[in-house]
């Protein structure tokens, strides 16, 4: 299960991304997709990972949620391409603040998330531990006011240590974003318009440890700083603990957390979000 991360978004990896809701994770997620050379063998191969998860409630509190994400990468010599998309959806049911005393009156339904997020990476491999990385990312997540987000990206990445129980990479790079957004009252009255370029360097720093035989953690911190709006800070944070029961499926617990210092209009600037998943993942090609 390792390297899941890397997927971005980063979910709500979007690695990254805040795009994940604003830096893209975001994996979804996140931050990178790269892997290093089988050592003593053919670096071809394909592999396949999916990750679902979500939650149901009835009764007195009605809702549910989904989280649903794809992975698949090939990798042919030095060159490798990686896809990967999450869905995470959410509604739920009560009455309305004016009608709680009423046990007639009829429910309120209304979305509790809704992110759709894609992304393409291209990675080629100048050495076992380096790579330049080129890619795009477009997503949408209406909880953060971002109705779509369009978003080339490229980079150099270095993997640090790789020994297999445990993993230290850097991606270096530079993103640019088209955003389109909702806006609030707030938001109209900061002067926010409904569209605009943000762009800037973006530094990721992961790591991924082998706890023992079955127990995988991975870990990532991303961040950027626009260059052209002053105040745009965007941070992604995402841990991940995976638990082997068999083979090629485990059980895993995410955490991300996300900062914007200049958030849409009326909304919060940290976002966290704590996921119990189900997760498969299949490789073809040589084993190390």
């Amino acid at each position: 299960m390792r390297r899941l991360l890397r997927e971005s978004g980063s979910g709500r990896a979007v690695v990254g991304a805040f795009a994940i809701a604003a830096l893209g994770v975001s994996a979804r997620a996140s931050a990178q997709d790269a892997a290093p050379p089988i050592e003593g063998g053919s670096t071809d191969r394909t592999k396949l990972s999916g990750q679902l998860g979500g939650s149901w409630s009835s009764g007195n509190s009605k809702s549910y949620s989904s989280n649903t994400q794809v992975r698949v990468s090939h990798r042919r010599g030095m060159d490798e391409v990686t896809w990967s998309g999450i869905v995470n959806y959410g509604r739920a049911a009560a009455p309305r603040a004016e009608d709680e005393r009423d046990p007639d009156a009829p429910e309120h339904r209304f979305k509790t998330d809704s992110l759709y997020y894609t992304r393409l990476r291209y990675d080629r491999f100048l050495s076992e531990h380096n790579a330049l990385f080129v890619g795009g990312l477009v997503f949408r997540d209406t909880s953060s006011g971002f109705r779509a987000r369009y978003s080339p990206y490229g980079g150099f990445q270095h993997t640090w240590i790789a020994t297999g129980a445990f993993e230290l990479w850097t991606d270096i790079g530079y993103r640019a974003a088209h955003e389109i957004l909702f806006l609030d009252r707030k938001a109209r009255e900061d002067g926010f318009g409904e569209r605009r370029w943000v762009h800037g360097p973006l530094l990721t720093l992961g790591t991924s440890l082998e706890l023992n035989t079955t127990l995988d953690l991975d870990v990532a911190l991303e961040a950027q700083q626009a260059v052209n709006r002053e105040q745009d800070f965007r941070v992604f944070a995402i841990a991940n603990l995976f638990n082997r029961v068999g083979k090629g499926f485990a059980l895993g617990m995410n955490f991300n957390a996300r900062y914007h210092r200049e958030p849409i209009g009326a909304r919060e600037p940290l976002d966290t979000q704590l996921q119990v998943v189900g997760i498969l993942d299949h490789s073809f090609g040589p084993k190390k």
